[in-house]
């Protein structure tokens, strides 16, 4: 079976609001790229971490992302179809 990747860019704000969208939508699994809190844990006076990816700093600036990913069938075509229309009324 075959995936297709879906990436939302959005505000710190936006996130939870997204997160619950998904999951009306059926998308059980994420995963959340926040830059508010890679620099919170940046931040931390304890530094008790073993292992830091070499992008830490790129990581930490611009917008919150939600990835997931979706078959490359019909019912993934009607998910994201569907996602559209929600993220179409929320602008608004």
């Amino acid at each position: 079976m075959n995936w297709q990747e879906v990436c939302i860019e959005t505000t710190d704000a936006a996130v939870e609001l997204l997160s619950a969208q998904l999951l009306n939508l059926g998308i059980n699994g994420w995963v959340e790229e926040n830059p508010t809190e890679i620099r919170k844990f940046m931040a931390q006076k304890e530094k008790d971490w073993d292992y830091l990816p070499d992008d830490i700093e790129e990581q930490s600036k611009g917008a919150a992302r939600l990835t997931f990913y979706v078959a490359e069938n019909q019912q993934g075509q009607e998910t994201i179809l569907a996602l559209r229309q929600v993220l179409q009324q929320l602008q608004q």
